[in-house]
């Protein structure tokens, strides 16, 4: 729902005793009929709206967990790259060594 307002300051979120006002696309509007706030406008019940933000921490929880995991896997795949770069340097500072002898 689109809304015009004249308060001073439009609040993206306002909780009333059972209700939540949900604004988004929050702008100002200043014309020779209006003057002040124009945006789209949700009512949700203080419950329904829980429930949001319930369902968005698990959501972010998941997120974080799958960001650790990647995180986990990148470091020790850079160690385990780290180990096989030693490992490479070895065998070519042996294989110099070798060729020494024979130039």
């Amino acid at each position: 729902m689109r809304v015009r307002g004249t308060q001073p300051n439009v609040t993206p979120i306002e909780v009333g005793k059972t209700t939540v006002f949900i604004r988004t696309n929050i702008t100002r509007v200043e014309t020779e009929e209006f003057s002040g706030w124009e945006y789209d406008e949700e009512q949700v019940p203080v419950t329904d709206f829980i429930a949001r933000l319930q369902n968005e921490k698990d959501v972010l929880q998941e997120e974080v967990y799958v960001l650790q995991e990647v995180t986990f896997d990148a470091v020790t795949e850079s160690e385990s790259t780290k180990a096989e770069l030693l490992v490479l340097q070895e065998l070519v500072f042996d294989l110099i060594v070798s060729q020494e002898g024979t130039v």
